[in-house]
């Protein structure tokens, strides 16, 4: 197994660039477009003479600028190159409350809840949007332009045309003359569509304030942030990751797991539904059956968490723990079917706690479940040899102090989600006691 020590290699800025990976997931219209932001937003704001640390923080900015979108209807308006988008459907000021909760993404945060203010509306002096949300409003404007499937030199003059057309209005001038500087060089524009883009930035962000080795707590931090972007979709799973976490790690501690061990389970916990950035919302909540096509897209998120956490050295532990969370013993999980022999205990833990956490939760087509349910449940898993009967019986046996566990984490969670979800989102918290 993994020692802790290992994971403190990776970079604040690495784990930003996994997250920004991972938004890619939320529909096919919006793969890289938030790194090509990061790209445009950090090339502008050099043009502009802002300093290096200034550049990388809306470079970064730029990297996680849409991580309060919730809803597919969101991204097909904001990515319609004739929407001139200049107004905040909500999800600028949502990732400004998710960021703004975890101390080294915070200077993000303002950033963000500003970037579709238009320069006439908002101007800087009236201290409300910085010019760095300006800058990423622009270079968000710019990527929606192009098309991936034609030749991206032969576009160049019809993009600049519309900037040029909205400066003043939704653009200021002085960032539309800079981009217009940019706009003649074709690198700058080839840079964005040839492979190899990550390495670009990595080299233009590299000493920025999350360019530093994460301790563990700061690892914790950053991956119940991005718990809380995948759950928050939805107040029906608000709670799930954070559920998952503490149940995992205290089976974990149960069956012996070394102490370095049971926080690599909660924070394989926390990030084992990162994948389900691919699900809409609207299918999280829906409240009845879910259709055949519906049903494959929830089964995609498991593949995908193995996908963006393979981008991270030295989380293979984490991993192989987070992304097994839906495969059996009997091979017929998914979604790599590993079965028995390739499923360490680790995951066999992560696997029980999962669907421990869900069936205590309540759900959009029905309500959680308890004592015999939960008996039922389990007893039919583990006679049908799904999940691992030892993992089972530990479960069982502190069913009383796990659901104790949960309902102080929903409890806390539950307070956290109403007080950064948008207006409007929810009716009613879910309820914290049976």
């Amino acid at each position: 197994m993994q020692a802790i020590s290992q994971v403190p290699r990776l970079s604040g800025f690495e784990m930003v660039m996994a997250l920004s990976s991972a938004l890619d997931l939320i529909a096919p219209s919006v793969v890289g477009h938030h790194k090509r932001v990061a790209y445009m937003a950090t090339r502008l704001a050099a043009a502009s003479g802002l300093s290096g640390e200034l550049q990388a923080r809306v470079g970064l900015a730029g990297a996680l600028h849409d991580v309060g979108v919730l809803t597919r209807e969101q991204v097909r308006t904001l990515h319609d190159p004739r929407v001139a988008s200049d107004e905040d459907d909500g999800h600028g000021e949502f990732g400004d409350r998710l960021l703004a909760s975890f101390e080294p993404t915070a200077p993000l945060a303002p950033l963000i809840r500003h970037h579709h203010v238009s320069w006439h509306r908002d101007r800087p002096e009236t201290g409300r949007a910085p010019i760095e949300s300006h800058i990423l409003h622009l270079a968000d404007r710019v990527d929606v332009q192009i098309r991936l499937d034609g030749e991206i030199l032969g576009q160049v003059p019809g993009i600049v045309d519309g900037i040029v057309e909205r400066s003043g209005t939704s653009f200021a001038p002085d960032l539309v003359d800079a981009f217009r500087q940019l706009a003649e060089q074709e690198g700058f524009w080839l840079d964005m569509v040839t492979p190899g883009l990550d390495a670009l930035l990595g080299g233009m962000l590299a000493g920025n304030s999350l360019d530093y080795a994460l301790t563990f707590d700061n690892l914790l931090g950053i991956s119940r942030l991005f718990s809380q972007i995948i759950d928050f979709r939805s107040r029906f799973t608000a709670a799930h990751s954070a559920g998952v976490a503490i149940v995992a790690q205290t089976l974990a501690r149960e069956l012996g797991f070394s102490p370095e061990d049971c926080d690599l389970m909660r924070l394989a916990g926390y990030l084992h539904d990162l994948g389900k950035l691919a699900v809409p919302a609207e299918i999280l909540e829906k409240p009845g059956s879910l259709t055949q096509d519906e049903l494959w897209v929830v089964r995609k998120h498991s593949y995908y968490t193995d996908k963006v956490l393979r981008t991270l050295s030295g989380f293979d532990t984490i991993r192989a723990w987070a992304a097994s969370h839906h495969e059996t013993l009997d091979r017929k999980g998914y979604p790599f079917r590993l079965g028995a022999d390739r499923l360490d205990l680790g995951a066999r833990v992560m696997a029980v706690a999962d669907v421990f956490a869900a069936i205590s939760e309540d759900r959009p087509y029905r309500s959680r479940m308890l004592g015999a349910e939960v008996l039922e449940v389990f007893d039919g898993l583990s006679a049908a040899r799904k999940l691992d009967p030892e993992v089972i019986g530990i479960l069982l046996a502190n069913q009383d102090v796990l659901r104790g566990h949960l309902e102080t984490v929903q409890q806390a969670v539950a307070e956290g989600y109403y007080a950064v979800v948008p207006s409007g989102r929810s009716d009613e918290p879910p309820s914290d006691n049976p």
